[in-house]
């Protein structure tokens, strides 16, 4: 008869299988994208989809995945500053074009708001949660991680999709 895991390699092996999934979700979507260009097979896209699906199938609980995968949002701080660059060697062009980027960054951010607030209501979240995700949608660049509690509260695996979207 087999034992259960000890619980320290249960976290290892859920450590690595989170990794490897992300990493592996997001190169073979890239590979696909590359093969057949379509919005469907997007990488930013189709990956958080196939994670979600996994996560959800096979009932690893959200804090468990974000536990493991936390320094994949620790990484977005350096690729923010790093976006600094192709910004300052364009800024002639970027100032030539103030005004459609204004425009479209502006939509972008409303777009980003409310998709993220009637997505939190259709799936019936509290209102402190559907503020704190319209916050984090057009924040998703900058190092902010997602609070575990909320008002006291365990936040919801429910909030999973928006989370990695």
């Amino acid at each position: 008869m087999m034992s259960a895991l000890p619980t320290w390699l249960h976290a290892s092996l859920l450590s690595v299988t989170c990794f490897l999934m992300t990493l592996g979700f997001y190169y073979m979507s890239k590979w696909l994208y590359r093969r057949h260009p379509s919005i469907l097979v997007m990488p930013l896209l189709l990956a958080p989809l196939l994670i979600v699906a996994v996560v959800v199938g096979f009932k690893i609980p959200y804090q468990d995945y974000m536990a493991q995968s936390y320094w994949l949002l620790w990484l977005l701080g350096p690729a923010t500053v790093a976006f600094a660059i192709p910004v300052y060697d364009n800024r002639a062009l970027i100032r030539r074009h103030w005004l459609s980027l204004s425009i479209g960054v502006t939509v972008s951010v409303l777009v980003a708001i409310t998709s993220t607030v009637v997505l939190a209501r259709v799936f019936e979240l509290s209102e402190l949660l559907q503020r704190s995700l319209a916050m984090r949608s057009i924040t998703t660049l900058l190092p902010w991680k997602p609070p575990k509690r909320l008002a006291g509260k365990a936040i919801s695996p429910r909030c999973l999709w928006f989370s990695l979207a």
